[in-house]
């Protein structure tokens, strides 16, 4: 089970190529990734037509999974370095600054440095953030710019992922849930067959 905590893609609500913070955000997440920041403009707009237009021959699916990204342009090799970073949520989500990777705090957080992203990482893992008063409290000028709307310190959102061997074939289950206090909603479930390879695995996984 992995909390979402990540920079997110999303298809309704608030869309990215409306919203400037989440742009800047992921243009900051392109530049730590060394990814070329043409790619991120491409397929923003290819989202946006897909919203737009998806009834329309020749428009691409609005995507629902990370993986679906593609539909957009975005290389393989690109979405295998975005995988950890990114997700595809039907709703405006915060940014969980207890569990996001550094290169997610770059991101997110305006002003911070990629050695203090690794800073805060190192403070969460000795102690939880417990709010964001307190982050600003513990982290010091490189946290003032952390704010109620686009982050937290909790999540509503999980992926889990299930592997289930027999001979030479796994099975994986990979679902997406919502919680909201004790009620847990699936948002989707998904299986995929792969044959095994002894140097992935996990082959559903994009880093392999």
């Amino acid at each position: 089970i992995r909390d979402i905590g990540v920079t997110g893609v999303q298809t309704c609500a608030l869309p990215i190529w409306l919203n400037p913070e989440a742009l800047k955000a992921f243009a900051r997440l392109y530049e730590v990734l060394g990814l070329p920041e043409q790619e991120l403009l491409t397929w923003t707009q290819a989202l946006r037509a897909a919203s737009e237009s998806s009834e329309k021959p020749n428009q691409p699916w609005m995507p629902q999974r990370v993986t679906q990204l593609g539909w957009l342009g975005i290389p393989v090799m690109s979405l295998k370095r975005l995988n950890p970073h990114i997700t595809v949520l039907p709703v405006t989500t915060t940014v969980n600054l207890n569990t996001a990777s550094p290169e997610v705090l770059f991101a997110s957080v305006d002003g911070l440095s990629v050695a203090a992203a690794q800073q805060w990482v190192q403070a969460r893992s000795d102690q939880p953030f417990d709010n964001l008063e307190a982050i600003r409290q513990r982290m010091g000028p490189s946290a003032q710019s952390v704010n109620e709307t686009r982050h937290s310190v909790q999540s509503r959102y999980f992926e889990v992922v299930g592997h289930l061997t027999l001979r030479d074939v796994q099975m994986t289950q990979r679902a997406v849930v919502q919680r909201d206090g004790l009620e847990i909603k699936t948002l989707w479930r998904e299986y995929t067959p792969h044959e095994l390879d002894p140097h992935c695995p996990h082959p559903s996984d994009l880093r392999c």
